[in-house]
C-alpha cells in the first residue's frame, strides 16, 4: 500500500514538473511573439514616418528648380569631380537627392534622370 502511494506520489510530482516546462516555454515563446510583433510595428512605423517625411518635406524643397537638381544628379553620377573649384553645397545637396532616391541597379542615368524628375513632380503636386 506505501508502495502504491509513493508510486502515485512520484506520479503525481512528475506530471507537475512537466506541466511546469510547458508553461514555462509557452510563456517564453508569447514573450518572444511580443517582442517580434512590437519590433515589426515600431519598423513599420519608423519606415511610414520616413517615406511621409521625404514625400512632405524632403522632396519638395526641390520644387524651386527641378531641372536644375537633376542636372546636378546627372554631374555627380557621370563627373569624378562635378564642382570643379566652385561651391560644393548645391552638389552636396543633389547627393541627398540619390539618398533619398537611390538609383535601380543596371539603370542608365537617363532613366535615373526621369525618374528623379518625375518623383519630384509628384512631390511638388
Amino acid at each position: 500500500m506505501r508502495a502504491e502511494a509513493a508510486e502515485r506520489a512520484d506520479t503525481a510530482e512528475r506530471a507537475d514538473t512537466a506541466g511546469f516546462a510547458d508553461r514555462s516555454e509557452h510563456r517564453f515563446l508569447a514573450g518572444a511573439a511580443g517582442v517580434l510583433a512590437a519590433s515589426a510595428l515600431a519598423m513599420t512605423g519608423v519606415f511610414a514616418a520616413a517615406e511621409w517625411r521625404v514625400a512632405n518635406v524632403s522632396l519638395p524643397r526641390f520644387c524651386d528648380d527641378p531641372a536644375a537638381a537633376v542636372a546636378r544628379v546627372r554631374a555627380i553620377v557621370g563627373e569624378p569631380r562635378p564642382a570643379g573649384d566652385d561651391s560644393t553645397r548645391p552638389y552636396v545637396v543633389a547627393a541627398k537627392l540619390m539618398f533619398l532616391i537611390p538609383q535601380r541597379q543596371g539603370e542608365t542615368v537617363d532613366a535615373y534622370a526621369a525618374r528623379l524628375r518625375e518623383r519630384i513632380e509628384r512631390a511638388c503636386g
